[in-house]
């Protein structure tokens, strides 16, 4: 008679949950680079056109980091992997100060691109991490429970984006 294998074991919980949150956070992260473009065209006087090279900073790091992020998993394991992924996600939020002081939108592309490869980072560890914190016949259950956390920072992104960027008062670029 066959039992039913848990969605995960106790000794995995804590684990399953930091790297569910940070399918969040990229979906939050994400999200937020359309707050930043609008921002840009407004604060910076970026134009539009200019501003889309905001989402070819983002997504131009996954094409550059997938690879390399895999390769350093498979040789340094999941926790490396997360840890350089963390690394540089705070290195590229971390840069928005200085950039925010310089007023330059190439500086904030520069941040941006970081704290991206950081998000891909994270995101090619994230996916058989999950997959390996149980049974194998429930890896999928556990990966499709995650990933609905990456729509749930996909909301998120947009108002925090809102309140702190938008109409939070003073613009971390005007002060």
């Amino acid at each position: 008679m066959d039992t039913k294998p848990k969605f995960t074991e106790g000794k995995f919980l804590v684990v399953l949950i930091f790297v569910t949150s940070l399918f969040m956070l990229w979906g939050i992260a994400m999200t937020l680079g359309d707050t930043l473009n609008k921002h840009f065209q407004n604060v910076l006087h970026v134009s539009k056109s200019r501003s889309a090279y905001v989402q070819l900073s983002l997504f131009g790091a996954y094409a550059v980091m997938g690879i390399p992020a895999g390769m350093f998993m498979k040789k340094f394991g999941y926790k490396n992997g997360v840890l350089l992924g963390l690394g540089l996600y705070a290195a590229g939020a971390f840069l928005f100060v200085p950039a925010a002081d310089a007023k330059s939108f190439d500086f904030f592309r520069i941040a941006l691109f970081i704290l991206a490869c950081g998000l891909a980072t994270l995101e090619t560890v994230a996916h058989p991490f999950v997959a390996s914190l149980g049974d194998q016949r429930t890896s999928d259950q556990r990966i499709n429970f995650s990933q609905a956390f990456n729509g749930v920072g996909g909301v998120i992104g947009p108002l925090l984006g809102g309140y702190f960027v938008l109409k939070g008062g003073r613009s971390i670029l005007t002060t």
